[in-house]
């Protein structure tokens, strides 16, 4: 039963419980104190904490919103440190919320969190999880009273036209309060009311770290040493086998929960291989590679602690203050963008985050290298959940020849395995959901049919009572979708244009997931302010590329759904419920009078053709490739009235254009299968290319094999746009396979040999087949007759028979 007593000033005798549950074990200790000016008895509890510990030093966070001279946030800290006796003993860091990443892979044992202006869940994810064990974090908050109904910093953001700030909902924060309340390990100081909640907990003991090293490992026992858990000993003796210079092509996959060192073990292990790589004196390059380059900034901080560690020297380079290139010898190990790794062979791979990485762009890396390893967070901060490595791993299994290697690491570097702080976060963010089970009858239904549309009330959801909802409703996206940041549970539940969606089993079990927001209806100033200063409307992602990509004003009038997240249980895949769910949103949104429903995503060949199969059309592709996945972001539409569907066909007509003239400069590195599924939706009836009267000659004269390809090129690529654009007799005649060919080669002007490698066949069959599909456009564009024919046709003029006898007679 939780213990409250009453307080005149702040009695520490109970808080000292706490104090010393942190000091004497491996586990940390969270503290709230919610009054009007927390920060002077946040003071006095670490002045107790200091007389403790005898640790000389304490690192220690101090992070607040607001930096400036005079604000509320700075006012509390000097408060703070004006509270603090023995002050001297802190080596104290203070940094602003928004520079919260930089944290991310450093350990400290004190810190405090003013959420007074700032309650970010991101920011929530990333600190806890650097504290240390026998660690303690203080949160400063407002009264309970104010605090609930606080409108944050975050929250502001999250309003978008026509909504108001009085429109923001405040369900994450009640769910954050009663979350505190819930946990133990967890004491709240209510300094309005002088309580105390809280009650002791027994640190449990026996579960020290054993770290037992091997007896005759092939690398230095050094880095072995450098080891914080046997976990990260048996990652150590997984990459010794890489280490062999032979030609065996070697995967190991390692997963864990944020906080277990893999990066650090997997830098540890580079310098081992490093070592005995530089023996063989020959030129090696080691990319690693990550959504971000601060993904690997704790992966090149222990690299080089072990080449250290090791006495090997070495040079490094350094880009925006994240260390990107490490030189040993004529070793290289460098940064690369995921997209950039597949240009050439490698000799060594490491994708750290993997799970940030479209699976076919892994594969991809996976074909140029002899050796990879692949490591990717399961549950905490930006976790993949098991999808990842279930889902890979299937994969990776049916590839030969492979020796695969898999580690899941469990144990925790900085905290015990049995912390409380660590389940309490892990709750409150939802960081571990993962979906329902389902029984094999369940799996065995018809369920694309028997599923019903289901509309939750989020309220609910976030209160106790429909949690076990929230928590499966999360848990298909933490197996479906790659980094679900906590963010992403307080815009669904704050944000007044978004809502939840679902499909569910009779039974209740939720086996669909839809996270949709209503955008467009824009005032005219805000549709002028658009167009002509480029403005972003906050909320409205479609609305603001319509119209600053195309400029059709009349499209922000409209009113629309987007889809933001739609993910379906992984043990039902492929099994229609993805449609059905759209069909359900499809019906709500004819009700509700708007006019069309949407989706952004990466544009690859699978989420596509899902989209196209559902009626969805195409209508932008950004310029520039997304840095972290090297996909090009698509936006398609589904008109649902009249007015809608005549702007949309516009979109679609503007796009296509766009693409074929693009293909060979901007859009040269889009896949073919994925511009060719782009350029599908309707074409146009009336003519849109014209080729003129030398121009329908090259093509004769190509498809008759008396000109080569290079000397008809122009009128070929006219021929091609022809195709593409314009609709007529060529609808459907030509295979996707064919239609693969006309993109890389024609309009992406992509090379013989690369168009080859793009089709699997032989540059040979490729010229062949291209002169064959021209020859079977030219006839169905053109009427038939001699080149003769063509030159002399009337009103064109002419040339002396023997001219035109000897160019039907050689190749041009």
């Amino acid at each position: 039963m939780i213990e409250q007593f009453k307080m005149i000033e702040l009695n520490l005798s109970r808080l000292v419980v706490a104090l010393n549950e942190a000091v004497n074990s491996n586990e940390r200790r969270l503290i709230v104190l919610a009054g009007e000016r927390p920060a002077g008895p946040a003071g006095q509890i670490v002045s107790k904490y200091l007389s403790l510990t005898n640790k000389e030093r304490i690192k220690a966070l101090y992070v607040i919103e607001n930096m400036e001279e005079g604000s509320a946030g700075v006012k509390r800290l000097k408060e703070f440190i004006k509270a603090v006796e023995g002050f001297k003993r802190l080596d104290l860091r203070t940094i602003e919320y928004k520079r919260t990443k930089e944290i991310m892979g450093t350990t400290w044992n004190l810190l405090v969190l003013d959420l007074f202006e700032q309650l970010k869940p991101n920011d929530i994810g990333r600190l806890i999880e650097t504290v240390s064990g026998g660690g303690l974090i203080l949160l400063l908050a407002p009264p309970f009273r104010k605090w609930e109904n606080t409108l944050t910093e975050f929250q502001k953001r999250l309003v978008t036209p026509p909504y108001t700030e009085r429109d923001v909902k405040n369900r994450f924060i009640k769910r954050f309060i009663r979350k505190l309340f819930e946990h133990q390990g967890i004491w709240i100081v209510d300094l309005e009311k002088e309580l105390i909640n809280g009650r002791p907990l027994k640190p449990i003991k026996g579960i020290e770290k054993r770290i037992k090293i091997p007896e005759k490992p092939k690398f230095n026992v050094k880095l072995y040493k450098m080891a914080k858990s046997q976990d990260q000993i048996e990652v150590l003796k997984l990459i010794e086998p890489l280490m062999e210079l032979n030609k065996k092509k070697s995967v190991l996959v390692i997963t864990a929960n944020r906080g277990r060192g893999k990066s650090a073990i997997i830098g540890i292990g580079l310098a081992g291989i490093i070592s005995e790589w530089r023996k063989a004196n020959k030129r090696i390059r080691i990319i690693i590679t990550a959504p971000e380059p601060s993904n690997v900034k704790v992966l090149f901080e222990f690299l080089m602690k072990a080449l250290n560690e090791l006495e090997i020297n070495y040079t490094f380079k350094k880009s925006e203050e994240h260390v990107t290139t490490v030189k040993v010898d004529k070793i290289t190990v460098k940064y690369m963008k995921c997209y950039e790794v597949p240009a050439k062979k490698r000799d060594l791979v490491i994708v750290d985050e993997a799970a940030g990485i479209p699976v076919p762009m892994l594969f991809r890396i996976l074909n140029q290298a002899k050796k990879v390893i692949y490591s990717s967070t399961i549950h905490g901060y930006e976790g993949a959940g098991r999808g990842f490595s279930v889902r890979f791993l299937r994969s990776l299994r049916e590839f030969k020849r492979i020796d695969l290697k898999t580690f899941q690491m469990t144990e925790p570097i900085r905290y015990s395995p049995v912390d409380p702080i660590e389940k309490w976060l892990y709750d409150v963010l939802l960081l571990d959901a993962e979906p329902v089970t389902l029984t094999d009858e369940e799996k065995s239904l018809d369920v694309a049919r028997i599923a019903l549309y289901y509309v939750p009330d989020l309220d609910e959801w976030y209160a106790k009572k429909g949690e076990h909802e929230l928590r499966d409703f999360i848990g298909i996206y933490v197996l479906a979708h790659y980094r679900n940041r906590p963010d992403d549970l307080a815009i669904l539940a704050d944000a007044p244009h978004h809502t939840a969606r679902a499909l569910k089993l009779q039974n209740g079990k939720i086996i669909a997931s839809l996270q949709l927001t209503y955008e467009g209806n824009l005032s005219n100033e805000l549709i002028a302010k658009t167009i002509e200063e480029n403005f972003d409307t906050p909320g409205q992602l479609i609305p603001n590329v319509i119209l600053k990509h195309y400029f059709l004003a009349g499209f922000g009038k409209l009113k629309g759904v987007r889809i933001v997240r739609i993910a379906v249980h992984p043990e039902l895949m492929d099994r229609g419920l993805g449609s059905k769910a759209l069909s359900g949103v499809e019906m709500e949104a004819k009700l509700h009078g708007l006019d069309w429903i949407g989706a952004s995503f990466g544009a690859s060949r699978l989420l596509l053709n899902f989209w196209l199969k559902n009626g969805f059309i195409p209508v932008h592709i950004s310029p520039k490739r997304n840095p972290i996945s090297g996909e090009y972001s698509v936006i398609v539409l589904k008109p649902l009235t009249e007015e809608a569907w005549v702007v949309i066909k516009e979109l679609n007509k503007l796009l296509r254009q766009k693409i074929v003239e693009a293909l060979m400069d901007v859009y040269f590195y889009l896949e073919p299968q994925v511009a060719r599924l782009l350029l599908k939706f309707g074409r146009e009836k009336a003519k849109m290319i014209e080729l003129n009267r030398v121009q329908e000659i090259k093509l004769k004269m190509y498809t008759t094999g008396k000109m080569i390809y290079e000397a008809a090129a122009d009128a070929v690529r006219l021929l091609v746009k022809k195709y593409f654009l314009e609709g007529g007799p060529t609808t459907g005649k030509l295979s996707e396979k064919d239609e693969i060919l006309l993109i890389s080669k024609c309009l992406q002007g992509k090379g013989w040999v690369e168009t080859a490698e793009i089709l699997k066949i032989s540059t040979k069959k490729v010229k062949k087949r291209l002169r064959e599909i021209v020859g079977k456009l030219y006839k169905l564009y053109y009427r038939e007759g001699t080149v003769k024919d063509r030159l002399m046709r009337k009103g064109e003029g002419g040339v002396e028979d023997n001219e035109v006898k000897n160019r039907d007679n050689r190749t041009l």
